[in-house]
């Protein structure tokens, strides 16, 4: 707050003080943070308040300013949930997820998401992405792959990895605060990626060749200290596979 000191003297010194104005915080939208102007000013991706306060005024109309500003502020975790809702259901392309809110309470909550195939071909080795404004705290039937900020990856345990036409697999999760929310933009992630060559070792066995016929073993070694997952195997072969 600005104040304005003026002093006169005549022997004695006498001071008074006056409000001359007073900055008040205006909020944008996507969180940004602007000082009042002597505009408000509307775009597409920012609107911005002022408020001016001057003379007697100013005490009363501080007043206001903190009133609007709890009413802003109220809420501030970011809870979009209406407290009546406790079903959501998204429908991607092949395939449809139903997070279902099992039990909230001002310490924590309790949830289950249900992921099913509705294409027709099997989801292999699952990986399912979505924003979420919640903290996972606990987990089962599934595994958080990664976690930046809102958005989590979340992945299969290997038994569940994969899901046939028409079926469906549901895990659990929990949060150590009360529920703000549901999921948005769920996305079921590709996770098939090239394995560097020296990541990797192929041995070639052939255990027998009776000319019209042949068996023989294909190793694979794993020379890095993570998991290769739901692996596949290119090769060129001069000779027909008839039974793997």
């Amino acid at each position: 707050m600005k104040k304005i000191w003026t002093k006169a003297l005549a022997y004695v010194m006498a001071v008074t003080m006056c409000f001359s104005a007073v900055n008040v915080p205006a909020y944008a939208q996507e969180g940004t943070v602007t000082e009042a102007s002597t505009e408000a000013v509307t775009t597409n991706e920012a609107v911005t308040e002022e408020a001016t306060v001057s003379g007697n005024d100013a005490e009363s109309a501080t007043e206001d300013v903190v009133a609007t500003e709890e009413t802003t502020t109220d809420g501030n975790d970011g809870s979009t949930w209406d407290q009546v809702t406790t079903e959501n259901v998204f429908e991607g392309e092949n395939y449809k997820v139903t997070f279902t809110l099992t039990s909230n309470w001002n310490a924590g909550y309790n949830a289950t998401v249900k992921l099913e195939n509705t294409g027709d071909s099997t989801i292999q080795n699952w990986y399912l992405g979505f924003d979420y404004n919640n903290s996972i705290t606990n987990i089962w039937n599934a595994e958080v792959s990664s976690n930046e900020g809102n958005n989590y990856v979340i992945k299969n345990v290997g038994w569940n990895q994969d899901i046939a036409v028409g079926n469906s697999i549901e895990f659990g999760i929990s949060g150590n605060h009360a529920f703000k929310g549901f999921p948005e933009n769920y996305e079921l992630i590709g996770t098939i990626t090239e394995v560097a060559e020296d990541d990797y070792a192929i041995q070639y066995i052939v255990d027998s060749d009776w000319g019209t016929g042949y068996t023989s073993t294909i190793s694979i070694r794993n020379n890095t200290d993570t998991v290769l997952e739901d692996w596949v195997l290119e090769f060129d072969f001069d000779r027909e596979i008839n039974e793997i």
